[in-house]
Protein backbone atom coordinates (compact mmCIF):
# COMPACT_ATOMS: atom_id res chain seq x y z
CA UNK A 1 0.00 0.00 0.00
CA UNK A 2 2.72 2.21 0.97
CA UNK A 3 4.48 1.84 -2.28
CA UNK A 4 0.86 2.61 -4.11
CA UNK A 5 1.05 5.40 -1.96
CA UNK A 6 4.48 7.19 -3.29
CA UNK A 7 3.84 6.45 -6.69
CA UNK A 8 0.61 8.23 -7.54
CA UNK A 9 0.94 11.86 -6.79
CA UNK A 10 -2.62 12.35 -6.00
CA UNK A 11 -2.01 10.13 -2.96
CA UNK A 12 1.30 11.53 -2.20
CA UNK A 13 -0.77 15.15 -1.83
CA UNK A 14 -3.41 14.14 0.39
CA UNK A 15 -0.21 12.20 2.86
CA UNK A 16 1.91 15.36 2.84
CA UNK A 17 1.29 18.16 5.40
CA UNK A 18 0.25 21.78 2.90
CA UNK A 19 4.13 22.86 3.70
CA UNK A 20 5.83 19.82 2.54
CA UNK A 21 3.23 19.61 -0.49
CA UNK A 22 4.93 23.42 -1.47
CA UNK A 23 8.44 21.88 -0.52
CA UNK A 24 7.70 19.21 -3.42
CA UNK A 25 6.41 21.25 -5.92
CA UNK A 26 9.83 23.68 -5.25
CA UNK A 27 11.76 20.04 -5.55
CA UNK A 28 10.58 19.14 -8.70
CA UNK A 29 10.20 22.40 -10.36
CA UNK A 30 6.65 23.72 -10.74
CA UNK A 31 6.64 26.54 -8.14
CA UNK A 32 6.93 29.75 -10.56
CA UNK A 33 10.40 31.60 -10.01
CA UNK A 34 9.23 34.22 -7.86
CA UNK A 35 7.73 31.57 -5.48
CA UNK A 36 10.73 29.69 -5.40
CA UNK A 37 12.50 32.68 -4.66
CA UNK A 38 10.31 33.07 -1.73
CA UNK A 39 10.65 29.71 -0.68
CA UNK A 40 14.25 29.50 -0.25
CA UNK A 41 14.19 33.02 1.57
CA UNK A 42 14.48 30.76 4.39
CA UNK A 43 17.66 29.59 5.74
CA UNK A 44 16.15 26.74 6.89
CA UNK A 45 14.69 25.84 4.11
CA UNK A 46 17.86 26.32 2.12
CA UNK A 47 19.60 24.21 4.50
CA UNK A 48 17.11 21.19 4.20
CA UNK A 49 17.42 21.49 0.28
CA UNK A 50 21.15 21.09 0.69
CA UNK A 51 20.70 18.02 1.98
CA UNK A 52 20.22 15.17 -0.80
CA UNK A 53 18.24 12.83 1.04
CA UNK A 54 15.66 15.02 2.26
CA UNK A 55 15.65 15.87 -1.58
CA UNK A 56 14.87 12.29 -2.53
CA UNK A 57 12.54 11.73 -0.17
CA UNK A 58 10.76 14.40 -0.83
CA UNK A 59 10.25 14.00 -4.57
CA UNK A 60 9.78 10.33 -3.81
CA UNK A 61 6.59 11.69 -1.55
CA UNK A 62 7.84 9.50 1.18
CA UNK A 63 5.78 11.00 4.36
CA UNK A 64 7.45 8.77 6.68
CA UNK A 65 11.17 9.65 6.01
CA UNK A 66 9.67 12.96 5.92
CA UNK A 67 7.84 13.22 8.97
CA UNK A 68 10.69 11.38 10.67
CA UNK A 69 13.65 14.14 9.78
CA UNK A 70 13.79 16.77 13.09
CA UNK A 71 14.38 19.34 11.17
CA UNK A 72 11.24 18.95 9.03
CA UNK A 73 9.23 18.41 12.39
CA UNK A 74 11.04 22.15 13.17
CA UNK A 75 9.75 23.73 10.28
CA UNK A 76 6.31 22.54 10.59
CA UNK A 77 6.15 23.33 14.16
CA UNK A 78 7.15 26.62 13.34
CA UNK A 79 3.60 28.11 12.30
CA UNK A 80 4.56 31.23 10.36
CA UNK A 81 7.02 29.63 8.10
CA UNK A 82 4.47 26.58 7.60
CA UNK A 83 2.10 29.29 6.81
CA UNK A 84 4.26 31.28 4.22
CA UNK A 85 4.81 27.72 2.62
CA UNK A 86 1.73 26.62 2.46
CA UNK A 87 0.52 29.69 0.76
CA UNK A 88 3.29 28.96 -2.43
CA UNK A 89 1.24 25.73 -2.92
CA UNK A 90 0.67 25.53 -6.64
CA UNK A 91 -2.94 26.49 -7.68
Amino acid sequence: AAALVRAHPLFAAAVLPPALTSLRALAAGTLDPARAKAALASPRVRALFADPAFKRALLAGDPSALLADPRVKALLADPELAEKLKALAPR
